[in-house]
């Protein structure tokens, strides 16, 4: 059985691993509770026309994270009144818009709702932006062009930009992908294409330097310029790079995507890769240069596959699998469309998807007569030679596809207290699909990875979003400032609450602890010597590597221990008990991880809840029976919300006393 990590983007941080369902037992959605981050806390009752608005924003948002579209368009609807403030009206009508085309597959009422949106003149920029998104999504490239150029002369703000740029940018490269997906096989473009040429028969615009690749590509740098690391804009930046023959460009883009600072080099599997594009695409200025074959094959050993397809002539198996990620990426936005909607009808889809496997497998190198195709022959030979995990299956209750391609694959003794377990870790990027829930979310939250009794699979994207939104609630002035007010607000309130539960949930000491945590890690980086936005990326790496060795290596490493311990068995709030003891005390950031801890389930009937509870139980005795040796606590006041006056190797100290492994005899 396959466990499913459901990493909510609006919390930035790695949620434990929680069960996936096997592909026949359908189960109910176990994230929507993480939806509550996107609300306001501790928010009084609706006072005001304002408040009430933003309540139903809210409640919609809810309903869309639930995946209750119907019960989303009927909130939506009820915003829409003249009594409603304007710009309300206008959210309303734009994200009514977005539930037409994107998940009812209805773009003439996605058109009226953003016409009304538009005549309503406040938020100029926000109608034009989805609208362009729309016009892409739909293959209306030179549609969505000119109404992202309408968003961005209306845009007023840096995130109204940065959306407009991305839409132009999305607009441009979506053309050139297009095309390349369709190859010598689709309807070729005019002379007014995304890079003013046809294409060759790579399926590929053939000509470099295109004006609107260079506009696109001035637009979308200036993005990641902004917030280097932002996966997104970079990788679309190498995109647009290669369409301009800008292979600086390309270069610069490749390594914001993957976090490598300057100096840094990549490791692993992307070790080769990187070193080939260091060396050839500062020189690159078009694919129909005598490195461009090199240049694709390069990317296309870094798994950006369709960006390959844009560089220069691949070998045919090559250009062949690129292409066909493509179509099936099309061909599954298409069924979670239909499964939103009401009316999917996965079988068909399942068809569809062979039809292409069908296409695929003759252009596959074999060293005689193809494999009989089947569904594991798929996956086993995507897994060989392209590096793709292909993973069919149900999730919570949807039937989905959950493919990537790996860019880490490490196999890592584990040894704590004596004891050892070996554990596969595989992380995943450049993702085909990421399964139903993550696209019906669009954008907001996506699945983090899975897990069996021998390999974790971990989804990069949703890892390295987190480490974007650490970095701004550190240092964008808005979002810290917002951070430092929620924090004040819940700590004031942390003595009333513990003073009535010496166990319960405390808010303020959670983001007391994250946000110790996450200025701790800057520091250690800062200490390196990385300054600008090179400090910036080196955060985002150092954050994603902390992550990665107390929940992957730390958490399921002890779970692999206990696994193997002979004559012992756990109920599965025990099992957590043990992980979470295990993720705090080999933890390189403890603060992080004692903040994912202490959280809102502590006591509920989850496993995770009822470990949670225990462990807290033990932190208050710990506190209670070494109170001297903490530095200025205070024993009139309750203790847990002191709790963050211990050091980090107290911490790690506390965590191990409870730890039964480390009790325990040999």
């Amino acid at each position: 059985m396959k466990r499913l990590l459901i990493l909510a983007i609006v919390c930035a941080c790695a949620a434990p691993l929680a069960p996936r369902p096997s592909p026949r037992a359908p189960a109910s959605a176990g994230a929507p509770a993480r939806a509550a981050a996107a609300r306001p806390a501790g928010r009084a009752p609706a006072a005001s026309t304002a408040d009430a608005a933003g309540a139903g924003l809210a409640a919609a948002d809810e309903a869309l994270f639930r995946h209750e579209h119907e019960r989303c368009r009927a909130l939506l609807e009820r915003l829409r009144g003249a009594d409603q403030p304007r710009d309300v009206r206008v959210q309303a009508e734009v994200r009514l818009a977005t539930l037409a085309w994107r998940y009812f597959g209805d773009p003439a009422a996605a058109r009226a709702h953003l016409d009304a949106a538009e005549a309503l003149g406040v938020r100029p920029s926000d109608a034009p932006a989805e609208r362009s998104r729309m016009a892409a999504a739909l293959g209306d490239f030179e549609g969505a062009r000119a109404a992202a150029r309408r968003s961005l002369a209306a845009a007023r703000t840096a995130d109204e930009r940065a959306r407009a740029s991305m839409a132009f940018g999305g607009a441009v490269l979506g053309e050139a992908l297009a095309a390349a997906r369709d190859g010598a096989d689709g309807a070729r473009r005019d002379a007014g294409g995304a890079n003013g040429a046809r294409e060759d028969a790579n399926g590929a615009p053939a000509t470099d330097g295109g004006a609107l690749a260079r506009e696109a590509l001035a637009l979308v740098r200036a993005v990641v310029d902004d917030e280097p690391g932002s996966l997104a804009p970079s990788r679309m930046q190498v995109g647009l790079a290669l369409l301009a023959g800008d292979g600086p460009a390309a270069l610069a883009g490749w390594r914001s995507y993957f976090h490598l600072a300057p100096g840094a080099e990549a490791t692993g599997l992307l070790a080769r890769p990187a070193r080939q594009l260091a060396r050839l695409l500062p020189g690159w200025s078009g694919r129909r240069g005598p490195t461009s074959g090199r240049v694709a094959a390069a990317l296309a050993g870094s798994r950006f596959l369709a960006e390959a397809l844009l560089a220069g002539p691949l070998p045919r198996e090559l250009r062949a699998y690129a292409r066909f990620t493509l179509r099936l990426e099309r061909l599954t936005d298409s069924c979670y469309q239909q499964i939103a909607a009401g009316h999917g009808d996965v079988a068909a889809y399942r068809r569809e998807v062979m039809r292409e496997a069908h296409a695929l497998w003759p252009a596959l190198d074999w060293p005689g007569s193809p494999r009989r195709l089947t569904d594991e022959a798929l996956a086993a030979e995507l897994d060989a030679r392209f590096g793709a995990l292909v993973n069919f299956g149900t999730t919570a209750g949807y039937e989905d596809l959950h493919m990537g391609h790996r860019v880490v694959d490490d196999r890592r003794v584990v040894s704590q207290y004596g004891h050892t377990a070996s554990v596969r870790f595989i992380e995943l990027d450049t993702m085909v699909s990421n399964g139903f829930e993550s696209w019906a979310w669009d954008g907001r939250a996506q699945h983090g990875g899975w897990a069996d009794e021998s390999t974790i699979v971990q989804v990069r994207p949703a890892v390295a979003q987190g480490s974007i939104k650490a970095w701004r609630a550190l240092r964008d002035p808005a979002e810290a400032a917002k951070a430092r007010a929620d924090v004040a607000r819940d700590s004031a309130g942390d003595d009333a609450r513990a003073a009535a539960d010496p166990h319960a949930f405390l808010p303020g000491l959670s983001g007391r602890l994250r946000r110790q945590g996450l200025e701790r890690l800057l520091a250690r980086v800062a200490a390196a010597g990385a300054t600008g936005d090179a400090l910036r990326v080196a955060f985002a790496a150092a954050y994603e590597r902390a992550t990665v060795d107390s929940s992957i290596f730390a958490h399921e490493g002890r779970h692999a221990i206990d696994r193997g311990l002979a004559g012992q068995s756990f109920t599965p709030a025990e099992l957590e008990y043990r992980a979470n003891l295990s993720q705090v005390a080999f933890s390189p950031e403890p603060r992080l991880d004692v903040a994912r801890i202490f959280d809102a389930n502590i006591g509920d009937a989850t496993p995770h809840g009822q470990a949670n509870l225990r462990i807290v139980v033990g932190v208050v005795a710990w506190m209670k029976g070494h109170a001297p040796e903490v530095r200025g606590l205070d024993r009139a006041r309750p203790l847990l919300p002191q709790f963050d006056r211990l050091t980090d190797d107290q911490i790690r100290a506390v965590f191990a006393s409870m730890d039964p492994l480390r009790q325990a005899p040999r």
